[in-house]
């Protein structure tokens, strides 16, 4: 049986549906991005950017409409698509091509460990790591933990 969990993870490391997501941009659960609107922004095709909404919308993140009769075809949201970016920023997708991405295990058979490096921004990068099997809750956990901190 499939882990709709680990499934949803593969999808957004997948580099094409980053850009999709990213071109979906600040888009709020509950409304509207329309096919038109990613087309103008990314390099793929109108079929390959359909292919990506309607794989999407199998793991519930939204239902993409098929525009007809006048109407566009769009992806109505469930979620922000930015939740999405920053699920993969928080660490709980990880790049192994991005960034560093380098794996480390412990000598004693603890957990792995994956070497992540952020640019907070320009000039400023940090650098942490995370276990390799991070779950979704960890990770949720560790985004509010640095939503709590005191900023001056």
């Amino acid at each position: 049986m499939v882990d709709p969990e680990r499934a949803l993870i593969r999808l957004v490391k997948n580099k094409a549906v980053q850009v999709v997501l990213d071109a979906a941009g600040d888009a709020a659960a509950g409304s509207e991005t329309t096919v038109d609107e990613i087309e103008g922004q990314v390099a793929f095709d109108r079929a390959e950017i359909i292919r990506l909404l309607k794989k999407l919308q199998d793991h519930g993140m939204g239902t993409f409409i098929t525009g007809r009769g006048g109407n566009v075809s769009r992806m109505r949201w469930n979620v922000e698509p930015r939740t999405l970016g920053m699920l993969r920023e928080s660490g709980a997708v990880t790049f192994r091509e991005a960034d560093t991405g380098e794996e480390s295990a412990s000598q004693d058979g603890g957990p792995s460990f994956i070497a992540h490096s952020f640019n907070l921004r320009e000039g400023l990068p940090v650098s942490f790591e995370l276990p390799s099997d991070l779950t979704t809750s960890e990770a949720d956990r560790l985004a509010r933990f640095i939503q709590s901190l005191p900023f001056t």
